[in-house]
């Protein structure tokens, strides 16, 4: 890990959905959970065992991740927050540093490069106004190249937001899928 990306979480992103959480907030979060979260705890033999559902939780209600989400969540779990930090940084889906309010995640993997994906991230980073795993100052958008979504035979592929899924973008397409979801505000 590098020294930036350890770093980051200490310091307060200066974009506009930076908001961060207060600890009663975040603590108001996890209490309102409390019936499910005491159904998680009853379904695994310990509590770290729930720890990606929570976070799930957490990041819906809360949009990312902030490092007093994290802290609190290791509080709750009775484990460490370096472990819950390990976590948040591993998997993808989970946000570290708040994102636009559309996450556009590009497939760069060799079937999806080889059918312009290079040409399609780059239409929509200048189309959204944000370099390539950022956020634009807006807050609209947030573009990512990641690895596979499973979709090779229908290659360059496009998610946005965890649930939208496009197949065969092209530039123009790609283009267009910018310009629907700024009218979406």
């Amino acid at each position: 890990m590098s020294e930036s990306t350890m770093c980051s979480i200490f310091k307060k992103p200066d974009h506009p959905s930076a908001n961060e959480p207060s600890v009663t907030e975040v603590r108001d979060a996890l209490d309102a959970m409390n019936p499910s979260l005491d159904d998680l705890f009853d379904r695994y033999e310990t509590k770290r065992s729930a720890l990606l559902p929570v976070l799930r939780q957490m990041q819906d209600e809360f949009g990312w991740l902030p490092p007093i989400v994290q802290r609190e969540v290791a509080f709750r779990l009775k484990i460490s927050p370096a472990d819950v930090f390990r976590v948040v940084q591993f998997y993808t889906l989970f946000r570290g540093e708040p994102c636009g309010k559309n996450v556009i995640m590009v497939c760069g993997t060799i079937s999806c490069e080889m059918a312009g994906a290079n040409a399609v991230i780059k239409e929509i980073c200048e189309k959204a106004g944000v370099d390539l795993n950022g956020t634009s100052h807006d807050g609209m958008f947030t573009v990512e190249r990641v690895e596979c979504l499973g979709w090779c035979d229908r290659a360059p592929v496009v998610q946005v937001n965890e649930s939208d899924y496009y197949e065969k973008v092209t530039p123009a397409s790609a283009a267009k899928l910018v310009e629907d979801l700024k009218g979406s505000k």
